[in-house]
């Protein structure tokens, strides 16, 4: 069973991919209409009880597809019309020809009917309902008539819900759903499609967690990153990713020599001479560490990446140097927490294997990491389930991409994201980061406008809790 968040993120990532969700919507409407056609086919008048909401609105295309098979149909709007907001609901009401009241006339149309449509509330609802809704909930309830709830029952787990004797589930069960609550269960599918499930997009926003006003320093992320040894421009570009991501702190350890330079270039980090003396003074604080950027292949970094996966007990992205280091030593991954970003050469270094989607999933699952295997069609396991990425642009095989994309993921984990909804957001973040830049720029845009991008991308598809 998928919890709620995942169900309004295939919903957002369809309308990113078809622009609405009002085919869905069609979809379910037609599928409610079908279900009491096919168990309720004596009803002769149906009353839609509704919301503002989108069960509003599919319960509205139901009450026009009965509407066409002979039925009289009848909806009553508890806010009245005018509170609908939602556009696809708005389209709905506007195709919708049957008669239509307002909360006035509830008591009337539950006397009239003999079946009730509940499309009051769905899995939206926090808290209690309103006053109004509780009294449409209790009116339904003691009217003796049939019940088909719509999605979920109206209500369902705050203690006063719509006591169906039917209720048609759309996609899959959600959270609390017994036959005890919900009468006989009918699960349709409503063609979201296997795309808005295995591919990132918009909609994996609902897991980035949002700063809480009274947060304080270092509750909305710290990051450690180890790099910079030999190509310190690789872990300057991930720090002022990461940061971008809206991290509270980002330490830089680094070589002696690099100390002076690295801080010259963003007064946003902080940097510090890397030693275990140093790192394990940091390390408490860290909640993410990017290891390898711009680290080289010496013998120090490599005892600084075996380390660091020993005893931090966080997540970490291992990326660039880092993967060539562990490329004799994979089993350093099992038992951590680790997101490995390789593209097609790093992987084949790493694991000795071609690299395609059946021989990542392979090693993820054989070392216990997420990897994202870069590319123009990122792709991404934890070694059971695969998700992809689509977008970018030809200027992004430019240098720095990929230590962008790295930052991007440690900023992400953290906040406290779980490794794979951080992997399929980071990829979507960098992507989309590119594409911004090039409508600005096309193929001549740089690598610091991309990053100034990554809090565009944030701004516009920010889920407001």
């Amino acid at each position: 069973m998928r919890d709620l968040k995942e169900f309004t993120r295939l919903e957002l990532n369809y309308s990113y991919v078809h622009g609405s969700l009002f085919p869905l919507m069609e979809n379910a409407g037609k599928a409610v209409a079908e279900v009491v056609l096919e168990n309720f086919p004596d009803k002769k008048r149906i009353l839609g009880v509704c919301g503002k909401g989108n069960n509003c609105g599919d319960t509205l295309i139901a009450l026009e597809s009965l509407k066409s098979k002979g039925k009289e149909v009848r909806a009553v709007f508890i806010e009245g019309e005018k509170s609908i907001t939602s556009q696809d609901a708005r389209e709905a009401l506007s195709r919708y020809t049957g008669d239509r009241k307002d909360i006035s006339g509830l008591d009337e149309g539950i006397r009239w009917a003999n079946l009730i449509l509940d499309g009051l509330l769905g899995t939206g609802l926090s808290g209690r309902p309103k006053t109004q809704y509780e009294t449409a909930i209790s009116a339904i309830n003691g009217s003796n008539k049939e019940i088909v709830s719509v999605d979920i029952p109206s209500g369902l787990g705050t203690g006063i819900q719509v006591k169906p004797d039917y209720t048609v589930c759309f996609t899959d069960l959600k959270p609390g759903m017994t036959e005890e609550a919900c009468g006989k269960i009918a699960v349709r599918p409503i063609g979201i499609g296997e795309e808005c499930e295995t591919y990132s997009g918009p909609g994996d926003f609902v897991y980035m967690p949002l700063p809480d006003p009274a947060s304080h320093k270092g509750m909305n992320g710290v990051v450690g990153i180890i790099g910079g040894w030999e190509y310190y421009g690789s872990a300057v570009i991930a720090s002022r990713s990461a940061m971008a991501t809206g991290v509270d702190l980002v330490f830089l350890l680094t070589a002696e020599d690099k100390v002076g330079i690295v801080s010259s270039f963003t007064p946003n980090h902080i940097v510090r001479k890397y030693s275990t003396a140093t790192l394990n003074l940091f390390m408490p604080r860290f909640t993410s560490i990017l290891l390898g950027s711009g680290m080289g292949r010496s013998n120090e970094s490599f005892d600084a990446l075996k380390y660091v996966l020993k005893n931090f007990s966080g997540p970490i992205v291992v990326d660039a140097d880092g993967l060539n280091q562990l490329g004799s030593q994979p089993d350093l991954l099992r038992g951590k927490k680790t997101i490995i970003t390789p593209h097609s050469h790093e992987f084949m270094d790493l694991s000795g294997l071609e690299a395609g989607e059946a021989n990542l999933k392979f090693f993820a699952s054989e070392y216990s990491t997420v990897a994202i295997l870069k590319g123009p069609e990122d792709i991404i396991t934890d070694g059971k389930d695969v998700w992809h990425t689509r977008g970018g642009n030809p200027r992004m095989t430019m240098g720095g991409t990929g230590d962008s994309l790295a930052g991007i993921l440690a900023g992400l984990l953290s906040k406290g994201m779980e490794l794979t909804t951080a992997a399929r957001l980071g990829s979507f973040i960098a992507k989309k980061a590119g594409e911004i830049a090039f409508e600005k720029k096309r193929y001549w845009y740089s690598l610091d406008e991309m990053i100034a991008s990554i809090p565009e991308v944030m701004v516009r598809y920010e889920i407001r809790k």
